[in-house]
């Protein structure tokens, strides 16, 4: 969404807002205006992290002193940035995890669901697997303007909450799956409307690979990559674990749902 020179402006309000600061919104954002003050209280009480507009990044300090000055949270972006939200808001990897040196990462970045990290490690003797969402999505819910700002009328529901989730299972291991992600070398990402992007990090010892992918087609090395790692998963038992790894199953048809 954010134009060549330009960075998205994301609004965070925690509590319900002031007149005086409804009334500052309004005048140093024009989509703001035109809603009816006790409307945009009630929107972003309800969606308390919306993005309202696009500004040139030259007009960006101006415009933090100003919404700051308001007492309300703001945030800047690109969609550059996409990927390393989704790494921060996620829950993060165990400190066995990082203190590994055999491991795999696989980040799911879907068009229209939340996103999902399955992490594999080796911890010891033992082989591990993480699987972290937070059931909503970061992209729905960080990068894109929420309905209610075209169409005030709209009935749209609640901002979905983060639920921060993790669940962690014992794996026979992975040193197929870890070989073929280490041998992975895709020429680049070719993003879609629908479909999804998957970022695969292999690292044993010095060697490391990484590349991202979109919706792998069948017969291709990232698609058997995806077809292993959910294979392996198939040990998760926790139910938002299962139905959001058969939901990301679903977006590139790998093997069957769970």
């Amino acid at each position: 969404m954010n134009r060549k020179g330009s960075v998205g402006v994301r609004l965070v309000t925690a509590v319900s807002l002031t007149d005086a600061q409804l009334k500052g919104l309004q005048t140093a954002f024009s989509a703001l205006a035109k809603i009816p003050r006790a409307s945009l209280r009630a929107s972003l009480r309800r969606w308390p992290v919306c993005v309202v507009g696009v500004v040139p990044r030259e007009e960006s300090a101006a415009l933090l002193e100003v919404v700051t000055g308001l007492g309300v949270g703001v945030e800047f972006f690109t969609t550059e940035d996409y990927p390393s939200s989704v790494r921060a808001l996620l829950p993060p990897a165990p400190p066995s995890f990082k203190g590994s040196a055999t491991t795999l990462e696989l980040q799911f970045r879907p068009s229209r669901s939340p996103e999902a990290i399955l992490r594999f490690w080796k911890d010891g003797d033992v082989f591990r697997l993480q699987f972290a969402s937070v059931h909503t999505s970061v992209w729905l819910r960080r990068f894109c303007y929420p309905l209610w700002l075209w169409n005030p009328a709209a009935d749209e529901p609640d901002e979905p909450p983060e639920d921060p989730q993790t669940e962690t299972v014992e794996v026979p291991g992975f040193a197929e799956l870890l070989q073929a992600g280490l041998r992975l070398n895709e020429p680049g990402e070719a993003a879609g409307i629908d479909g999804m992007t998957v970022e695969i990090d292999a690292r044993a010892g010095d060697a490391r690979a990484v590349n991202a992918v979109w919706s792998p087609a069948k017969g291709t090395d990232a698609y058997a990559i995806l077809n292993m790692a959910c294979e392996l998963a198939q040990g998760l038992r926790d139910r938002k674990s299962r139905q959001r790894l058969a939901e990301l199953k679903g977006y590139i048809g790998v093997g069957d749902a769970l």
